[in-house]
């Protein structure tokens, strides 16, 4: 498959390469998902102590799909429910291995980690944990300043233009009315 994006390696291990689709892949397995949720035009981040700040998203436990992966991620991980109807993957991380080691030898030779997009339907109380020690809500045109990198910066750019109606949605500004009736002011001065 054709793709605009550039491969790189996750450590000296692993060659990675992301591609653009809407289907979730079935002859490759997918070990992982990552979510882009936003909420009132706001991407929510996550900090790690281990990546610095970046999007919810974690390993495939055995028997779930990617889907139920991504829907407990953003529950476990950032404390946040979404509609699970908004839940549509937009691509994936192609990972192959360069060389086994002790550390990768539980993963296929080819796998997939996935990315998602979805929208945020209810946020519960965030507590730190081991593994996300804050979770915040940034403008979309910000989240560079938090998620960065050769490879995410380019991915969020391809998202976020692709699937611009999912992240430009319109919020109804709050208008004042002055009702000023005319016809009180004319009685009002023939009673004085």
């Amino acid at each position: 498959m054709k793709t605009q994006f550039k491969t790189f390696n996750w450590g000296e291990n692993t060659e990675v390469r992301f591609q653009p689709f809407t289907e979730i892949p079935k002859d490759i397995p997918v070990t992982a998902c990552m979510v882009m949720a936003t909420v009132n035009n706001e991407y929510m981040v996550l900090s790690s102590p281990q990546r610095g700040w970046g999007l919810p998203g974690g390993h495939s436990e055995e028997g779930e799909t990617p889907q139920y992966t991504a829907i407990r991620e953003l529950r476990e991980e950032a404390a946040v429910e979404i509609d699970k109807n908004s839940l549509q993957v937009v691509g994936g991380w192609l990972a192959k291995k360069v060389r086994k080691t002790a550390k990768n030898s539980k993963y296929p030779e080819l796998a997939y980690q996935l990315l998602f997009i979805a929208d945020i339907t209810k946020i519960n109380q965030f507590s730190k944990r081991f593994e996300i020690y804050d979770r915040i809500f940034v403008p979309i045109e910000e989240v560079t300043r938090y998620a960065g990198g050769e490879n995410f910066i380019p991915i969020f750019n391809y998202v976020t233009k692709t699937y611009k109606e999912r992240f430009t949605k319109i919020r109804q500004k709050d208008k004042d009315s002055i009702i000023i009736p005319s016809d009180n002011a004319k009685n009002l001065n023939q009673t004085q």
